[in-house]
């Protein structure tokens, strides 16, 4: 399962693999675009303010992440710090062994 496909499940937003990236900036300055962001593999969310090519640059947001970002950066690594319920079997706890040295 995909990162995509875990949040169009997991969240009530439709998340899609954009179009080109001259669409992309023509949306952007047009308002029809108010968000950006990257997503790796692991599911992590990092916001994007900024999109350009070939000296053309658009700012996203005001460059900052907001609502829906900052929604789907919160909710996967609520699960992975345990602050969240983990319905997908993601996470697994482990257990030092007794006298094992910590690194600080």
């Amino acid at each position: 399962m995909t990162g995509l496909e875990v949040f169009n499940r997991w969240q009530n937003y439709r998340l899609a693999l954009g179009p080109g990236r001259n669409a992309v900036l023509t949306d952007i300055e047009a308002g029809r675009i108010t968000e950006a962001f990257c997503m790796d593999t692991s599911a992590v969310i990092v916001p994007n303010g900024r999109i350009g090519q070939h000296g053309r640059d658009a700012v996203v947001g005001g460059g900052t992440a907001v609502l829906v970002t900052t929604h789907l950066y919160r909710a996967p690594t609520d699960i992975q710090y345990g602050r969240a319920q983990d319905p997908y079997g993601w996470t697994r706890i482990v257990h030092a062994k007794s006298g094992a040295h910590q690194s600080a």
